[in-house]
This record gives C-alpha cells, sequence and structure tokens, in this order.
C-alpha cells in the first residue's frame, strides 16, 4: 500500500539513542509494507516483550486485529487468523474504557498519536495491561481514513518495574535503619554512662534515712525512674548492636510456647489465644532473642485490642519459599485496629508509635526487625483500618534439619 501522506518519517529508541527506520520519499510516499516488516523486526530485536498484534481500521467502518501476529494469545482466544477489531475493543476494561475512547477520538480528529496503556479483560477472564501505539492515515483533504497499530502485552513487564521499585524502597528503608541504629547506638552509650552515678549515688544514699522518710521515698522513686531509663537503654543497644547472634539447635514450636505462657497473666482476660503449632525441624536460633520477638509481638497484638472482645492467633508451620527451599512460617494476628498504608509503611522505624505519650517506646518493632534479619529471615505484614494485623516472620531451614514434634497446643 502506498499513500500520499506528505513527508514522513519514523525513528526507533533504543535508551536514549534513536535510529531513523525509514522515511518517505522525496515525494512524500511511504510503504506501509515497509513500515510493517521493519515493525516486526523492530519488536523481534526488542528482547523479552509480551504478544504483540497488529491491527488496521478503516475509519468509520469496522477493522481487522491480525491475530497472525499475536492476536490470539493477547486476547485470550485460540482460534487463527483474523477477526473485528471491536471484539478487542469490547474487552478493554470498564473504568479505562473513557480514556480509551478519548485517546481514539483525539486520534481521528488530527491530534498527535500518543501510545496510550490500558487493561483488558480477556475472554478467559485474566486482566492483562497492554500498550497501544497506532498512527493515523489522512487522505488530500485532512480526513482520517485508516488507522494502523500494534497492541503489546506489557503486564510482566510492568509487574517487574513495580518490584524493582519495591525492592529499591526496601533497600532505602533498610539504610535508614541501619544509620539511626548506629546514631540510637551512640546516644544509648551516654546515657548509660550517665544513669550509672545516679543509680549508684540514689541507692547508697537512700540507706541514710529511714523508709518512712519523704527523702527516702523521693531517693526511691529516683532509683526507680532510672531503672526503667536503663531498660529502654538496653533495648536501644539490643536494637543498635550489630553482634551475631548465639544460634543454637532450638524448636521454635518449644519457644512459643514457653513465651506463651509468661505472657497469658499480662494479656487481659477479653483477649482469646488461638494456637496452631505444627511440628517444625529444629533451626540455628538465639532462643533469648526468638523468646523477645514472641514477646514483642504478642504485647504488641494485645495492645491494639485494647479492652474489646478479640483474638491472637499463633500459627507455626512448614512452609516452602519462593525459591523451593524449606522455611518455616511464624504468624501472629490480631482483630485490632489495623492500620492504614502511611503507618504500615513505618512500622519498623525505630521510635516510631501511634501508642499515646508515655505508652510506647517506638522499639519494639524496630527489635524485632533487627533480630530477624540477624537470623537471615523476612518479615511480611498485611493489616488495613478495622480488620486486624498479621505478621509473618519466615526463617530458613537448614537442608540438614529433620522435623521433630513440638509440644502441644494448651
Amino acid at each position: 500500500l502506498r499513500l500520499g501522506l506528505g513527508l514522513v518519517s519514523v525513528e526507533a529508541r533504543r535508551g536514549s539513542h534513536v535510529e531513523p527506520l525509514f522515511a518517505a520519499d522525496e515525494g512524500g510516499i511511504v510503504d506501509f509494507d515497509e513500515v510493517a516488516l521493519v515493525l516486526t523486526a523492530e519488536r523481534n530485536a526488542g528482547g523479552a516483550v509480551g504478544l504483540v498484534a497488529d491491527y488496521e481500521v478503516e475509519v468509520g467502518q469496522a477493522g481487522l486485529l491480525r491475530g497472525g501476529n499475536g492476536g490470539d494469545g493477547l486476547v485470550g482466544r485460540e482460534d487463527d487468523g483474523e477477526r473485528d477489531y471491536e471484539q478487542l475493543i469490547e474487552l478493554v476494561h470498564p473504568e479505562d474504557r473513557e480514556r480509551f475512547w478519548a485517546a481514539r477520538t483525539g486520534e481521528i480528529s488530527g491530534l498527535t498519536a500518543a501510545a496510550i496503556e490500558y487493561r483488558i479483560i480477556r475472554s478467559d477472564g485474566m486482566t492483562r495491561t497492554v500498550r497501544r501505539e497506532s498512527a493515523v492515515v489522512f487522505d488530500e483533504d485532512k480526513r482520517p481514513i485508516r488507522l494502523y497499530g500494534t497492541l503489546q502485552d506489557v503486564t510482566e513487564r510492568r509487574h517487574g518495574e513495580r518490584r524493582e521499585r519495591e525492592l529499591e524502597r526496601q533497600l532505602l528503608h533498610s539504610q535508614k535503619l541501619e544509620a539511626l541504629g548506629t546514631l540510637a547506638g551512640g546516644i544509648a552509650h551516654d546515657l548509660n554512662n550517665t544513669l550509672v552515678p545516679i543509680m549508684a549515688l540514689s541507692k547508697i544514699t537512700a540507706r541514710g534515712f529511714d523508709p518512712d522518710t519523704r527523702i527516702r521515698g523521693n531517693l526511691d522513686t529516683i532509683y526507680r525512674a532510672s531503672e526503667h531509663a536503663r531498660d529502654l537503654v538496653q533495648r536501644v543497644l539490643t536494637f543498635s548492636r550489630k553482634d551475631e547472634p548465639e544460634k543454637h539447635e532450638n524448636d521454635l514450636g518449644s519457644i512459643v510456647h514457653e513465651s506463651l505462657e509468661l505472657l497469658r497473666a499480662t494479656v487481659p482476660s477479653s483477649i482469646q489465644f488461638q494456637l496452631q503449632v505444627e511440628p517444625t525441624p529444629p533451626i540455628p536460633v538465639d532462643a533469648a532473642q526468638l523468646r523477645q520477638v514472641v514477646t514483642n509481638l504478642i504485647t504488641n497484638a494485645a495492645q491494639a485490642i485494647g479492652r474489646d472482645m478479640g483474638t491472637i492467633t499463633v500459627s507455626l508451620m512448614p512452609t516452602v519459599g519462593v525459591s523451593g527451599a524449606p522455611e518455616i512460617c511464624l504468624s501472629i494476628a490480631d482483630t485490632g485496629a489495623g492500620m492504614d498504608e502511611p503507618t504500615l509503611g513505618r512500622i519498623f522505624e525505630p521510635f516510631f508509635t501511634t501508642k499515646a505519650v508515655g505508652q510506647g517506646t517506638g522499639l519494639g518493632l524496630s527489635i524485632v526487625h533487627g533480630i530477624v534479619t540477624s537470623h537471615g529471615g523476612r518479615i511480611e505484614v498485611s493489616s488495613a483500618p478495622g480488620q486486624g494485623t498479621r505478621l509473618d516472620l519466615y526463617f530458613a531451614v537448614p537442608v540438614s534439619a529433620g522435623v521433630t514434634s513440638s509440644r502441644p497446643a494448651a
């Protein structure tokens, strides 16, 4: 097909490099057979891309989607050959149709055709993201007579880009935690040095006064306040220190049961526990640190529920990671208030808390994150306002580990 279009050229962009593919001759003539060949070659040279389909539409008439160039796989049909282009339009996601029609109307009105992306719901029920690039052919009177274009499935590409952005966010978050941990550790050491003489002198001085005197009471208050400050300093140091945990073969099920036995008395009776502990193989962990993890998470869950009736579900089970390697998943879920997205993105930041002043230090989950990371594990969190919170902690299982029987749920 050769049409007089005026002077036209087509270029290909590869990263920041742009190179011409073909141009109209001196008479403004473009060979569209050549266009199709060049575009096909460009797609084949583009590497791992999704399915691509070509289409051509007579303006004001039904058009054809050429299935031989990927149309069947794109729309989820197995039949071969050409089909009505309008069938593809019917697959456009309802939320994207207005934008789709606005772009098409602009093209045939003489506006510069721009690539757009939108979702389609294929005939097999799958939702895919496609990128459409098109060009309009006008006659000598500037009236649109034909629409050419390509449709490319970019679903996997967009998923990959989102995953890349998420990994970048996690890296920045990890670097932020490391920097804050170093700062907090330095401050904590200075505070600890300051507390030593306060605690020692207040205790020694208090011995010189009778227990019923006002001065003795004031000195005892100073000492107790110093103890609370010392405990806070220790929590900061636990968060900030980079020492390797003392790992030994331990049964996580036993650690969970031991932690819950100590915590039951501190959790309100309005909160019920549900235990789902399956046999898991022993893995090398620092038992004291893992008890602290369970304690912090149970305490947070109980505080999220508050005085209301609620349930804390603790589960432990073997599973398989994304790489196919065996893992152990420790999950703690509550029926509390839940969190919105902005809060969810900050829960592992040190000193970040949603509790009232004096009711939380903001270090509980930071310490949990540091301990789990030092054990080579990972944490996944899901939460929504009014729907509670669930934290899944994953620990790798050594290949040589066997299965042991955890204590029965109490």
